[in-house]
């Protein structure tokens, strides 16, 4: 799942405030193996899912809580193309 050099996001800015190719690439080749069932690579001190590697993007999940309540705020996209 390689994102096309054409398409560009920032590093460290949460998903809804990337461009919206990025969204649209997101949404067609990240977000089906984004679940919060047993596919993520990491996960947080309360045990919810928090971390998603997919080569060189990692997708991190924000919660609106500070315990293990699943009260999913959004997502921040990491990595380098």
């Amino acid at each position: 799942m390689m994102i096309d050099s054409t398409i560009q996001f920032i590093p460290g800015v949460d998903l809804l405030q990337q461009s919206e190719p990025f969204q649209k690439w997101f949404a067609e080749n990240a977000q089906p193996n984004v679940t919060f069932a047993d596919t993520c690579t990491k996960r947080d001190e309360y045990g919810r899912p928090s971390e998603w590697h997919f080569d060189s993007l990692i997708v991190k999940a924000i919660y609106f809580t500070e315990n293990q309540n699943y009260n999913f705020n959004k997502f921040v996209i990491y990595g380098n193309v």
